[in-house]
């Protein structure tokens, strides 16, 4: 999926889109519980928040980092993902 600058605010942690030109990467998983773990792993590992975890305005739960290097990574519920052996 493509995001426009507009539409994908959250992950540019307050900057504004000329002075965001990255992407974003994401992981989706089953729980609340593992988004904060995975949140919490890559703050420990030498990431920064750029947002907390929050319900989102899709239905979902997630949350924004950026690793040192300044890419942004979701770590995301969301309601629709199916998880299965493939």
């Amino acid at each position: 999926m493509v995001l426009l600058h507009a539409e994908a605010a959250p992950d540019r942690g307050g900057l504004s889109a000329s002075e965001w030109y990255g992407v974003t990467l994401a992981v989706n998983v089953q729980t609340k519980a593992e988004v904060h773990g995975l949140y919490h792993l890559a703050v420990s590992a030498g990431g920064t928040t750029v947002t907390h975890a929050t319900e989102t305005d899709w239905g979902g739960y997630s949350c924004y980092i950026a690793d040192p290097e300044g890419n942004r990574w979701e770590v995301a519920r969301a309601p629709d993902v199916v998880f299965d052996n493939d």
